[in-house]
């Protein structure tokens, strides 16, 4: 048999290896059953018609050139079951003479020169998929049909090779000669290209490259890796540069990503380093009050570019420090601060008080969202509950202002409202808003509030780079284990480490950290907006107080009217106090003081098992059980009080903070309630009274009001108060009242 091949090579070679895949094409075929069972023996149903003809032919006659090409295929893919091991059809030694027969069945290649412009001359198949070849083909910018030229091939200048391998890739019916390869590579001196995309890189190689599925493999082996079909490419956490340099270490542009991702490290180990310290004398124009753990807080937002978590616990002023960062970046604006609803108020008035720039703070209430103005700096208040429907436009205010090189901030406070994340609307809409920014402020006294995976939507918010993926975090720090429903990421794990990586993003400090700079006592004023329900019924009630104290009545009737008022202000604002109360639970005990039995036993009724009371009718044994229950039981969270019953005598220093929810007339008394939770002869210990002031009623007059005679207090012994002193409050509440 004359081998029909024209080789360069020595002849026997050729012609041995043209008689191995001959007789390996007719072993196939004389195995083959019609390929209708799966038996591993001859043919599989796609090959089986062509190789039967093969073999067949090869009887008859020399297989020409493209059928020598086909059947080396057809014998390098069955070699197991053979047993014989054949070469690639790039590989066989004829691959070096153009196919150019007009029943060619692969699409071919060669190099060429036409008016001296490199070109590569692409040979079309003659079967069914000519069609489809010649598309694409057709796709590739500057492609000529030489039908003057044998084999009437295209030409494609050689400048084109991206379009041409995009095109044409690399399928099993296209023949690739090596010096096509080549010449198509040599602009690849690095075959696997890396990028940074934002917060992630793109690996990116092409289906041609002849390494293409050790690539593949590779780069399946990075934790977090996406394949990116839009733009065929794969990508992986910026974190994970290192893991690409050992997978692709000689890819382009790898070495600047990786130095890049060095400094990063550096950077971040300063910040964790930062995270530890409780004091310093960082300055903030304007800001002189801020005690010394809170100006580390401020330098650790500024060293963070305003991506941080401060964790401090609740009633160190963590709203105080991120109003200092946006006092020292007035530029920075506008700035969204997102908190609960019974919160906006006290925002208002916490910005108006501490802040010395030219800002407009502005409260948005009601899901009918308007157009915002940028005029000047400005700073938006928003509640959680709402976010959802202002969202689109929050989305294009901060659009906007980045199109005119502003730089937006968001300040989410209470920010465990957005533990599950996108579960939930408003986490969608919070944390579409988030993307947006880049500065973003987190402030939370229950970071962790039960499982570590609530933190995981902070912490990919602040940087996805270093939390890319919710899967990888659950594995590590939440114990995620399959329970037959689904992963079960409610656990936790390894919480060292857990706890070592969150220094370069969150900044905690506890009560016992700071007590050196905190005062022994610190009043703290929470105001709260009444609902228009309330309001309209507060206003009935005042409306009719005011006519009564305007007819003559002795002091003892006008302490029975106002109190009816007190009553109503005090009623419209429980919603917002329980909202508080909740928050504050999570991680401390808390004592409650009120005036109305009313309010005793809407918080009764509330928080159940979790709480104790102590009013005028528990007395005797059962007072002093519960008493015992709120100090040695945990379970037991609250202790809700009569401020007359309960203000003094009592030991309640299981908790360090009490919270008033109504005024009595006395400062004095208000003052011995404050001492229950100060354990006496501690100095180093600092305790919170949280005073809720209703906006808008007389609970803000006779707040003002015991302010003025706070003075009495050094006057009294035991807690009384001389009478004449305690009515000179009430008339003066009563002449603002009828005035």
């Amino acid at each position: 048999m004359n081998n029909v091949v024209d080789v360069s090579t020595p002849e026997n070679l050729a012609l041995e290896q043209y008689s191995s895949v001959v007789d390996a094409i007719r072993q196939l075929a004389l195995n083959c059953d019609g390929a209708h069972v799966k038996d591993g023996a001859g043919f599989n149903a796609y090959d089986s018609d062509y190789g039967k003809r093969l073999a067949e032919i090869s009887n008859e006659r020399d297989l020409t050139y493209p059928e020598q090409m086909r059947a080396t295929k057809i014998a390098h893919k069955y070699r197991r079951q053979i047993g014989w091991e054949f070469p690639t059809p790039s590989e066989y030694i004829g691959i070096n003479k153009p196919a150019q027969a007009p029943d060619a069945d692969f699409l071919t290649m060669k190099l060429g020169k036409i008016e001296n412009e490199d070109v590569v001359l692409v040979y079309m198949p003659t079967w069914k998929l000519r069609n489809q070849y010649m598309d694409k083909v057709k796709q590739i910018p500057g492609r000529a049909w030489r039908k003057e030229m044998d084999g009437s091939p295209w030409s494609i200048p050689l400048q084109q090779r991206d379009e041409l391998l995009k095109s044409l890739g690399n399928s099993d019916d296209i023949l690739i000669p090596e010096e096509v390869k080549t010449a198509v590579y040599q602009k690849y001196k690095h075959t696997v290209r890396v990028t940074k995309i934002g917060t992630r890189l793109a690996v990116k190689f092409s289906r041609s490259d002849p390494d293409f599925y050790a690539h593949l493999g590779n780069v399946k082996q990075i934790p977090g890796r996406q394949y990116d079909k839009e733009n065929t490419q794969w990508t992986v956490p910026l974190g994970r540069a290192g893991d690409v340099q050992r997978a692709f270490p000689n890819a382009k542009g790898i070495k600047e990503l990786v130095e890049e991702s060095l400094a990063r490290a550096e950077e971040l180990q300063e910040l964790a380093n930062m995270s530890k310290v409780s004091h310093s004398d960082f300055k903030v124009p304007g800001m002189d009050m801020l005690y010394p753990y809170q100006r580390a807080g401020v330098e650790f937002f500024v060293k963070a570019n305003g991506r941080a978590l401060c964790g401090d616990e609740m009633g160190l002023g963590k709203s105080i420090e991120s109003l200092a960062y946006l006092q020292l970046y007035p530029e920075k604006r506008p700035a969204f601060i997102i908190c609960p609803a019974s919160l906006k108020l006290n925002w208002f008035i916490e910005c108006r008080k501490w802040m010395t720039t030219d800002d407009r703070y502005i409260i948005l209430s009601g899901r009918k969202p308007f157009g915002l103005d940028l005029s000047g700096g400005t700073t938006f208040i928003i509640n959680y509950d709402i976010i959802q429907a202002w969202a689109p436009i929050i989305i294009k205010t901060i659009k906007d202002a980045r199109k005119k090189g502003l730089s937006p901030v968001v300040i989410a406070d209470e920010a465990q409202y957005l533990k599950s994340g996108n579960k939930t609307q408003r986490g969608k809409a919070f944390f579409s808003i988030a993307k947006q920014v880049d500065h973003l402020i987190f402030l939370t006294g229950t970071p962790i509030v039960n499982r570590p995976i609530e933190l995981y939507p902070l912490l990919h918010a602040l940087s996805p780079v270093e939390w890319p993926t919710k899967a990888e975090f659950s594995r590590r720090y939440c114990d995620a284990r399959n329970n037959g429903f689904g992963m079960d990421n409610s656990g936790a794990s390894n919480l060292e480490e857990l706890h070592a990586k969150l220094g370069p993003f969150m900044i905690r400090r506890l009560k016992a950290d700071v007590l050196q700079d905190l005062p022994a006592k610190r009043r703290i004023t929470i105001p709260v907006q009444l609902g228009k329900k309330h309001k309209a019924e507060y206003e009935t009630a005042i409306q009719v107080a005011r006519e009564k104290l305007r007819r003559e009545g002795s002091a003892m009737e006008h302490l029975v009217i106002i109190e009816v008022a007190k009553q109503a202000a005090a009623a419209g604002k429980l919603a917002a106090i329980i909202e508080w109360i909740d928050s504050y639970l999570e991680q401390n005990k808390l004592v409650v003081f009120c005036t109305h039995n009313a309010i005793v036993n809407a918080l009764m009724e509330k928080y159940g098992d979790i709480a104790v009371k102590v009013t005028g009718a528990v007395t005797g044994k059962k007072r002093q059980e519960n008493v015992e229950r709120f100090q040695s039981d945990d379970s037991v969270r609250l202790f809700v009080g009569n401020l007359k019953a309960a203000g003094t005598g009592l030991t309640l220093t299981a908790a360090s903070a009490t919270a008033h929810l109504e005024l009595d007339w006395s400062p004095a008394l208000h003052e011995q309630g404050e001492s229950r939770v100060h354990r006496i002869g501690q100095k180093s210990e600092s305790v919170e009274a949280y005073y809720f002031i209703a906006v808008d009623t007389i609970e803000e007059d006779i707040m003002h009001l015991l302010e003025a005679k706070r003075e009495i207090i050094d006057q009294v012994v035991d807690g009384v108060e001389l009478v004449d002193q305690h009515f000179n409050v009430l008339s003066e509440l009563v002449k603002i009242i009828t005035a």
